[in-house]
């Protein structure tokens, strides 16, 4: 059989002709993740087809690259590998941009669109991602003995995908880190205003590893062992990966970064609540 690579795979099957193939992967994934389809659609963006999907969600995002895991047996035409990684755009169906423009649509997609775009290249370097994604993405059942394979994936991708998209986010205006004032969607928001292009990736990775970390650590909850090994093996990650975000000591630059915007931060929050309670 002809080794199809993983990227020809997708530019033949995302498109207008697979739309009924798509909705029933779609259906069968999106349900599991707790997320209720509404609509979707096959886009264009220059000449890259992008799954678009518009979804109810309780949880507090605007628009997410997700990866759904498929057998390739239910590929036309056939990949030679067992699993195959399939992206797709996801957004809430009542997104709406705030009225100081903080949160723009176009923006936040062309975000995901970037991701849409550095996954498959991601996966071009390392073809075998999606049978490792399957086995030990944070999103499944990860083992306390699997959690360096996992927690390694998920940087090595990590700091692949999101600072080239942050630096897209910076040059196309958003040169802040929003800040939500009361924790939920379409909610009061604030935000800091960054000194430079690499403070702003910095603070959007810190958030990304935070995210993380609490994810992993919600999977052995009262397990102070399992926090401390999730702890070193985040920082092993971390000092492996996040050198050209955080300089040669990633693990201190991250330390350094925190404690150098700690209280920028917490003036920029003070003042966004001051002005949210004078305009009530």
């Amino acid at each position: 059989m002809q080794n199809i690579t993983h990227r020809k795979i997708y530019q033949q099957f995302v498109n207008q002709e697979n739309l009924t193939k798509l909705r029933q992967i779609l259906d069968e994934n999106l349900g599991d993740m707790g997320y209720e389809f509404c609509k979707f659609d096959v886009l264009m963006d220059d000449d890259l087809p992008y799954i678009f999907c518009t979804i109810k969600s309780e949880e507090i995002f605007c628009a997410q690259m997700i990866g759904l895991i498929i057998d390739s047996d239910e590929l036309e035409p056939k990949y030679t590998r067992p699993v195959y990684y399939l992206p797709a755009i996801l957004m809430r169906n009542d997104f709406q941009e705030d009225p100081d423009g903080l949160l723009k649509k176009d923006r936040i997609l062309q975000h995901e669109l970037r991701h849409v775009h550095d996954i498959l290249s991601y996966i071009e370097k390392y073809p075998d991602f999606p049978e490792n994604y399957r086995k030990f993405g944070m999103s499944g059942d990860v083992s306390i003995e699997d959690l360096p394979k996992s927690m390694d994936m998920e940087l090595s991708k990590l700091f692949f995908l999101e600072p080239a998209a942050s630096k897209l986010d910076y040059n196309n205006g958003e040169t802040y880190i929003l800040i939500n004032l009361d924790d939920t969607f379409n909610g009061k928001l604030g935000c800091y205003h960054c000194r430079d292009i690499n403070e702003y990736v910095g603070l959007q990775m810190k958030s990304n590893l935070y995210r993380i970390r609490m994810r992993y650590q919600m999977k052995y909850p009262n397990d102070k062992m399992a926090s401390k090994f999730i702890e070193q093996e985040l920082n092993k990650a971390l000092n492996k990966y996040g050198k050209d975000v955080f300089g040669q000591n990633p693990v201190q630059g991250l330390k350094d970064l925190e404690k150098r915007t700690s209280v920028p931060i917490m003036f920029a929050m003070a003042k966004a609540n001051k002005r949210a309670d004078q305009e009530q």
